[in-house]
């Protein structure tokens, strides 16, 4: 039987990158709704990103980019972007923890004695 250390390392590891992958599929998901919402209102901005920018991650990287510089003036967008960045860290927070975990648990079974 393994380590009571491991188990718990190991389990939340595995909650955590489930976590994660959720996140990204409601951020896909979101930013495509408000990429869909700026192709209908500005389709003359939208269209001076490039394809990779537009159609990846539901349009993330180019709504970024716009947001970045400043270009867009939707109703009501400051919101649903501050959204989008909310549930970018917490994608990158939970796999950053789940690999932490997974480090703990080599790290503890090399060096701590654990066993699995």
């Amino acid at each position: 039987m393994a380590s009571p250390q491991i188990m718990i390392l190991v389990s939340l590891a595995v909650i955590t990158i489930v976590y994660a992958f959720v996140c990204d599929i409601r951020l896909s998901n979101q930013a495509g709704k408000i990429s869909k919402q700026l192709a209908a209102e500005r389709p003359d901005l939208w269209e001076q990103m490039n394809a990779v920018a537009r159609n990846w991650r539901g349009g993330q990287p180019a709504l970024k980019l716009l947001y970045r510089r400043g270009d867009i003036d939707l109703a009501g967008f400051a919101q649903q972007y501050a959204a989008l960045q909310k549930l970018e860290h917490r994608m990158l927070w939970s796999m950053a923890i789940g690999a932490g975990c997974i480090v703990l648990v080599v790290i503890g079974s090399k060096l701590g004695g654990w066993q699995w």
